[in-house]
Order: C-alpha cells, then sequence, then structure tokens
C-alpha cells in the first residue's frame, strides 16, 4: 500500500532532525512493503478508514482506501491521553475535510 501525504503533513516531516525523518522513512517503508502485518507497535487501527502510522514519538494520521493511504494529519506524542484526543479529533476533522473535497471535486469534474 503507497502512503501519499498532504502538503501540511509532508512540511511538518520535512521540519523533522535528520533521526526522526530517518526513522519516519523507515516505518513508511516497512508498512508500504508489508502491510498490516508490521503490528500494533507501528500501525494502529483508530476508525475503520483511520489509522495511526507510528514512527517513535511521531504519529501520522492515515485514511486508507483503495490500496492507497493519505497522511491527513501528523503530531509529535508528549502525554498518552489528552495529546491522543486532540490528535484524533484534530485527524477526524482534516479526514471529513478531504472527503468533502474529494466529493466536491467528483461532483464538479
Amino acid at each position: 500500500m503507497k502512503i501519499y501525504y498532504l502538503e501540511d503533513v509532508a512540511d511538518f516531516l520535512e521540519k523533522l532532525s535528520e533521526q526522526e525523518r530517518s526513522r519516519v522513512t523507515r516505518t513508511r517503508e516497512y508498512f508500504e512493503k508489508y502491510g498490516f502485518i508490521i503490528g500494533s507497535k507501528y500501525i494502529k487501527k483508530i476508525t475503520s478508514k483511520l489509522w495511526e502510522l507510528r514512527a517513535g514519538r511521531i504519529r501520522i494520521f492515515l485514511c486508507m482506501g483503495n490500496d492507497k493511504a493519505i497522511g491527513v494529519h501528523v503530531i509529535y506524542k508528549k502525554s498518552q491521553i489528552i495529546s491522543r484526543l486532540l490528535a484524533v479529533t484534530s485527524a477526524l476533522v482534516t479526514f471529513l475535510s478531504f472527503l468533502l473535497i474529494i466529493r466536491t471535486t467528483v461532483l464538479i469534474t
């Protein structure tokens, strides 16, 4: 499964340190090569179409579908509960906005 990033996510990832960027790249490559069998250490289901890719302290929220994954939001993990709730809420809002854009584009075209 190929992973693509929204512009905000790509900008965030470009600003990471070399070590963090390397970890994200390695985790992304594992997921693209092996899929969901990489286990819960690296990937976690949030909703039916929203997943969390875990690369050290970096969490990338992915919208899945049609053999593609789109990174819709990214955060640094700081604490156990509060960051997670805020991140999931933000990722869901971004995901819903993304779906609205796609639906509008399809309707316009």
